[in-house]
């Protein structure tokens, strides 16, 4: 019996951390979700998509533009050129359809640099500093750090994004080697 009793007061005492723990990070999920639902709902209005728990999906016809909130470990940002090191970012993603001729760039997807970028396409000049700008062949990205929730911010990505896919419909894909 006094087994018992030892190993219940044990399992209280491990195990009410981590209950607190869980509880204050599930607390903080729903608040930023809270704080989001606001300016990601008029994101999806303003382009025509919906938006259900932390993700925004527009279906434009021959592309699909989503922004979603991603938290990445350090690991998984080893070698991926979306994310500069581990944290929670805000991301917006063009997709073409796979079975479309277009392309936007001439190869896998990579970062470059947003003031190359905005030589020929002026949109993505206005992006915020730190974005980070992913292009491959059929698709491009808007990286920002944290969870943005200003619509100014969100929409000016979704713009860039738009006009990145519009100069290489009539100009041909980016070279982003």
């Amino acid at each position: 019996m006094s087994e018992l009793i030892l190993l219940g007061v044990a399992g209280a005492i491990v195990g009410a951390p981590v209950i607190a723990v869980v509880a204050f990070v599930r607390a903080r999920a729903r608040a930023r979700e809270a704080r989001l639902a606001g300016p990601w709902s008029e994101i999806a209005s303003r382009w025509g998509g919906s938006y259900a728990s932390r993700r925004v999906f527009c279906d434009r016809g021959d592309h699909q533009l989503t922004l979603e909130m991603v938290l990445v470990s350090v690991m998984q940002a080893v070698g991926n050129p979306w994310y500069p090191d581990g944290g929670t970012f805000t991301k917006m993603r063009l997709a073409l359809d796979p079975r479309g001729p277009s392309r936007i760039s001439d190869g896998p997807p990579a970062r470059v640099d947003p003031t190359e970028v905005a030589a020929r396409v002026a949109a993505v000049g206005a992006l915020p500093e730190g974005a980070r700008l992913v292009l491959g062949e059929r698709e491009a990205g808007v990286v920002l750090a944290g969870t943005v929730a200003d619509v100014a911010i969100l929409d000016t990505a979704a713009r860039a994004l738009e006009a990145i896919r519009e100069s290489a419909a009539a100009n041909g894909p980016f070279s982003v080697r």
